[in-house]
């Protein structure tokens, strides 16, 4: 049975072989849901290179730049909330709190769905990474495809692999993607588990532990 994995980010590619069960428009015009940037297209390849079998729910929440209000971030988790999916891919941070984003996190949390958002490698928290229950995802160099290191940092829960920035998008918002990959793959093997099992269990089997500082980690 496909894992079904929602994704907050600027749309779908044009021509895809991914099994997408459905997509909705929260900014810009209302019918559309074609990537314009190819931030979602990287963060959907990312995941769906995860070796599972994966169904994708996509919320475009990103029209012509990675500019989104906490409005629509919140409407389009309370969307995909409805639609049950094993975890969310929140691969962007926000500055400003708001109150219905928090309780629509706070809503998908209490059913059982996980949360994957990226958060900076330093600098001041972001939102819906600081968000309790959440987990925070950044980017990590020492990291190959398929790699997660557990941090445990003030920044970060896990970190993963950056991505190539000559061909797609890189940095947190890949490594967001790659723990993202990482956890669906042990969802698929795990199916009935809770969210916080599969946490649990990639923290165990982390190939990294601790934050990296000029080569060794801490």
């Amino acid at each position: 049975m496909p894992v079904r994995v929602g994704i907050l980010d600027s749309g779908l590619p044009a021509s895809h072989g991914w099994v997408i069960c459905e997509a909705k428009n929260f900014v810009g015009d209302a019918d559309a849901v074609i990537d314009r940037l190819g931030h979602g297209s990287g963060v959907l390849e990312t995941i769906g290179s995860s070796d599972a079998e994966v169904e994708f729910c996509i919320a475009r929440i990103f029209d012509d730049r990675l500019s989104t209000d906490t409005s629509a971030c919140a409407a389009a988790i309370e969307w995909l909330v409805d639609l049950s999916p094993r975890l969310v891919n929140l691969s962007f941070g926000l500055r400003r709190n708001d109150d219905r984003l928090r309780e629509a996190c706070e809503l998908a949390v209490a059913q059982g769905i996980g949360l994957v958002a990226a958060s900076p490698a330093q600098g001041d928290p972001v939102f819906p990474a600081a968000y309790s229950g959440v987990v925070r995802a950044t980017g990590d160099a020492r990291c190959d495809r398929n790699e997660t290191a557990f941090l445990g940092s003030e920044q970060a829960d896990f970190g993963g692999w950056v991505g190539d920035s000559r061909v797609g998008p890189a940095g947190a918002s890949i490594g967001c993607a790659s723990v993202s990959g990482r956890l669906v793959r042990l969802a698929a093997g795990c199916p009935d588990a809770p969210f916080e099992n599969l946490v649990d269990t990639l923290k165990g089997s982390a190939e990294y532990r601790g934050v990296e500082r000029k080569g060794r980690p801490l």
